[in-house]
């Protein structure tokens, strides 16, 4: 965590790591004198845009705009917060997991000798793959954002695999519904 903010590990001194990472939060934001609340909110923004940056998509650039927005509503002088994207953290890590998860099946199957695949494979990495066309993953914008991506991508290697197949207007079909 330390090393996706860039912040420097606390002393062994320092009992309450978690507010230490707030404060560390807190003062790379220029926020002074915020109460515990705010501080909390404000360091899931922060972790959350952290994580979504280092998502490698277009796809996210909207929700990457929004959360400086809520970060700069954060203050003081305002007793409530006003969140343009109500979202929790745990949502935002577990989209980045998935599409890591994603990215190393797509990894694996790059590197399979297409000529000496067979049926069984074939249907493994399938099924490695069915868990980005689960519906009950799809929650709140971020996952949905998310899951879309990774099913874009899924349907762009099918098309592919229809023009190594020599289906050549299936994959030029289904390219103009993607």
């Amino acid at each position: 965590m330390y090393d996706l903010l860039e912040i420097s590990y606390p002393i062994r001194l320092v009992k309450d790591k978690e507010m230490y990472l707030c404060n560390r939060i807190a003062l790379r934001n220029y926020k002074f004198f915020l109460g515990k609340k705010k501080k909390y909110v404000l360091a899931e923004k922060y972790i959350a845009l952290k994580y979504l940056d280092k998502i490698d998509s277009d796809f996210f650039n909207n929700l990457k705009d929004k959360i400086p927005t809520d970060i700069r509503n954060i203050s003081i002088f305002r007793r409530d917060f006003i969140e343009i994207l109500p979202f929790k953290l745990n949502d935002v890590y577990r989209v980045y997991n998935e599409i890591d998860k994603f990215k190393n099946l797509i990894n694996e199957f790059q590197n399979l000798n297409l000529e000496k695949i067979d049926q069984k494979v074939a249907e493994e990495t399938l099924k490695r793959m069915s868990f980005i066309f689960d519906a009950n993953k799809k929650t709140n914008p971020i996952t949905y954002v998310g899951f879309y991506l990774m099913q874009y991508v899924f349907w762009q290697l099918v098309v592919v695999g229809g023009i190594l197949t020599n289906m050549n207007l299936s994959a030029k079909l289904l390219s103009k519904t993607i």
